[in-house]
């Protein structure tokens, strides 16, 4: 049972291929744009005044508009402007494959509707796995929080594949681990296929640039599940992140939450 993107569900129906796909992705990051890019693009923001927003919202769980207006970067009309502008603008994904003249109009209406039904199917599985997990609320924030940091740590979307009783194992991936600890007791691992990295990294998989960039990754995104958890009343305390040098012996108590995106796959062990 896994999440698709509406592209790879015309895949697997036949109704598109792969070069076909490719081709209707590229056309997307062609001519759509983020919010900051039009922010820019209309001479709201600078880049420096765009990295200060993004940094935000590496330390806080809020949208880029809602962190540029905190930092009284942009007005709330401002936001509103470029929002609605982005939305006339860009193009998604079923668009752009009729604007490619790959599907018509009518067959990509029909599929969406297909599509996101099976999606609510495929949803209501994965949450009902999860109500039979303990601490069921927080690994649903930490689900939330993580793909929500994820798109801004790396510009891509993401999306939870599917939720398993125990973990297997973490071969041929880079990971990370990390706990809270005080109210609540947690322990996170975040593995990175080595085969499907995020395509942000001109660095060798193995190389200290990289492996720091995900250290930092993995550090945010604990520190934000602290800073949430603390906000509810809930004292947790941030441990030390750490290299995990080879395969763990032990995963039989962590549910394994699979995350993939467009370009890389991700494993989310979680022990609450």
């Amino acid at each position: 049972m896994d999440i698709q993107f509406f592209g790879d569900y015309l895949l697997h129906k036949g109704l598109i291929d792969i070069e076909q796909l490719n081709s209707a992705v590229d056309f997307q990051l062609e001519h759509n744009l983020s919010l900051g890019e039009l922010a820019f693009q209309e001479k709201f923001l600078n880049r420096a005044e765009i990295d200060k927003i993004r940094d935000l919202q590496k330390k806080e769980d809020t949208m880029f508009g809602e962190a540029a207006i905190k930092l009284q970067l942009l007005s709330k009309s401002q936001v509103e402007h470029l929002l609605s502008k982005q939305k006339k603008i860009n193009i998604i994904f079923g668009k752009a494959l009729e604007k490619k003249g790959f599907l018509s109009n009518i067959v990509i209406e029909n599929e969406i509707e297909e599509f996101e039904k099976d999606q609510r199917d495929r949803i209501n599985h994965i949450n009902t796995e999860l109500a039979f997990c303990d601490h069921t609320h927080l690994l649903q924030d930490s689900v939330h929080i993580f793909q929500n940091l994820f798109f801004r740590f790396f510009q891509e979307h993401i999306k939870l594949q599917e939720v398993e009783c125990f973990a297997t194992n973490l071969d041929n991936s880079i990971s990370f681990k990390q706990s809270l600890s005080g109210d609540i007791e947690a322990d996170y691992i975040i593995s990175f296929e080595k085969d499907h990295t995020p395509s942000f990294s001109k660095f060798s998989i193995d190389s200290n640039n990289c492996i720091a960039i995900f250290k930092e990754f993995m550090e945010d995104f604990v520190k934000m599940l602290a800073l949430y958890l603390n906000s509810k009343g809930i004292v947790v305390n941030v441990e030390e992140c750490s290299l995990i040098d080879q395969d763990p012996s032990d995963l039989s108590e962590y549910g394994q939450l699979k995350f993939i995106t467009t370009n890389c796959n991700i494993l989310l062990c979680a022990k609450v």
